[in-house]
């Protein structure tokens, strides 16, 4: 523990920790809205509702999963090694471009996907689907912008479309709340709109130029055919196998279990919110360099005291608040927070390896531990439920964090030369 702080106290006042720091703070007051905001509309809702709504949400960040194809991946390899304000204004406009056709396309899928969902599972959220469709491509917004403005270090930008896009949110849903309009729909709604009013504000600001469009857009497409597809190929796999056990469960246990599920992994989100921070931070600087070692010890430290005060805090909320109807996310917690903390332990790992270029490498981790979550989530979730489920998620994320570890430990010196 000493050496904990000695770190801590070492990183404080760098560039890198005003970075983490902010970021983490914007991502942490998100993820305490999101979760305060989780808190109120399962008690508003009722078990039933909510499930329906939290479905809906985990099936339209499922398939926003799929619409990325390496473009936005190899736009901020691109903006990571380049320099000049005019450059990464000419390398946004034609991601702005290439994000609004996919965007449209993406719309287009929802609206059938709202006409033929109700035939396959049991919950019915077609009329849900069918009310939002039109909005649906904010659920691609986040990624976007994570990427292209940690690709070129714009991490202040980054912070403020987090906490405008939360408070605007907020807002709607205080709202619904007074004119007593809370139900999955309106709900949605004001997801999107808010992801949306943010985006525009982060647009304006990044100023994006349309200059050499052509030019840029054949450096691009190069680029993913040798690099982003190969992540873009790994990752779909990865975090689709990731979020398969929300579409299983609703497939085989129903919706409420899926909220259920839902709210035990918001109480164990913060860990993730200051990893992915963390790497964020540090996404440009990992280039050509090993991560440091006192970067790696803080960022286990602070994992392992934050799942000892989440522990804490949901059993309080669960017994105090949302009461008995919820009283399994007491029992499948232990696993989620496994498993949300494996995959943060791993993200300083992967950021590296994107950012260094080892596509190919990821592609063939994603594959390795997507096959083996298909097959446990299968297994499980057919036999055991939400139980499974999370036993599922936890022993998929301890997979990934050894096989991401062994490889940065690989290649690191092998492909760069440097050691720690």
């Amino acid at each position: 523990m000493n050496n904990y702080f000695k770190n801590l106290s070492g990183l404080i006042g760098t560039k890198t920790s005003h970075q983490t720091f902010s970021l983490f703070a914007a991502q942490l007051y998100g993820g305490a809205i999101g979760f305060f905001v989780n808190m109120w509309l399962a008690g508003a809702m009722g078990v039933v509702e909510y499930g329906r709504y939290s479905f809906s949400l985990a099936l339209l960040s499922f398939c926003a999963i799929f619409f990325e194809f390496g473009y936005f991946t190899s736009g901020a390899k691109i903006l990571a090694e380049s320099s000049g304000e005019q450059r990464e204004r000419d390398l946004n406009g034609i991601l702005v471009i290439i994000f609004s056709g996919i965007a449209i396309g993406f719309t287009l899928v929802i609206l059938g996907v709202s006409l033929t969902v109700d035939a396959v599972f049991q919950d019915k959220i077609g009329a849900i689907l069918g009310a939002v469709w039109f909005i649906s491509f904010s659920f691609m917004i986040s990624s976007f912008l994570d990427l292209i403005l940690k690709g070129y270090n714009n991490i202040g930008l980054l912070v403020a479309y987090h906490l405008i896009c939360k408070s605007i949110f907020v807002l709607f849903i205080l709202g619904f709340t007074w004119w007593r309009r809370i139900n999955p729909v309106s709900v949605l709604t004001a997801f999107s709109i808010s992801g949306i009013m943010a985006f525009i504000y982060c647009l304006v600001k990044i100023k994006p130029a349309f200059h050499n469009i052509k030019g840029d857009f054949k450096t691009i497409q190069q680029l993913t055919k040798s690099f982003g597809w190969n992540v873009y190929s790994g990752k779909i796999f990865a975090v689709a196998a990731y979020n398969l056990d929300k579409i299983l469960l609703s497939y085989f246990a129903g919706a409420a279990d899926v909220g259920i599920y839902m709210l035990a992994f918001s109480f164990a989100n913060p860990i993730s919110i200051f990893a992915t921070s963390l790497a964020g931070s540090k996404f440009k600087a990992f280039s050509k360099r090993p991560i440091s070692g006192r970067l790696l010890r803080i960022h286990r430290w602070t994992i392992g005291l934050m799942i000892v005060g989440i522990m804490i805090c949901a059993y309080l909320i669960v017994r105090f608040y949302l009461g008995p109807d919820y009283h399994k996310i007491i029992q499948v917690l232990p696993a989620i927070i496994g498993a949300v903390a494996f995959q943060s332990a791993y993200q300083p790992y992967n950021a590296w390896l994107t950012c260094n270029g080892f596509g190919k490498e990821l592609k063939i981790i994603a594959f390795k531990f997507t096959f083996a979550g298909i097959l446990a989530n299968i297994a499980l979730i057919y036999s055991f439920g939400i139980y499974g489920a999370a036993v599922s998620s936890l022993m998929v994320m301890i997979y990934a964090f050894i096989m991401h570890r062994q490889a940065y430990r690989r290649l690191r010196t092998d492909n760069i030369g440097l050691n720690r």
